[in-house]
């Protein structure tokens, strides 16, 4: 592997796009060219705690999240821009 690559992307390699927009209750293993890539749940993302508005739904959220999770060889680093234009990254 050797790059970043998105969490949508990995699932795409894999042969696994019905993930993209279904919640993960618990951690999903992938195999991406004989390796194992584990993309963790995502239990904290409840649909009843967002108002969508513009037509977006709960499907819709999980394909953008999907898009913006980055993992490398060194783990997980999630990329969050908020309304403001700010940059937050977190690394685990």
């Amino acid at each position: 592997m050797g790059r970043l690559e998105s969490a949508s992307n990995l699932m795409a390699r894999a042969g696994h796009l019905e993930l993209l927009r279904s919640s993960r209750d618990g951690h999903v293993r992938l195999l991406v060219e004989g390796h194992n890539v584990f993309l963790r749940d995502q239990a904290p993302l409840h649909p009843n705690n967002i108002a969508f508005t513009g037509g977006w739904n709960f499907g819709d959220l999980l394909e953008a999240v999907n898009g913006l999770v980055f993992f490398g060889r060194e783990g997980l680093m999630v990329r969050l821009i908020t309304g403001s234009g700010t940059t937050t990254v977190y690394r685990e």
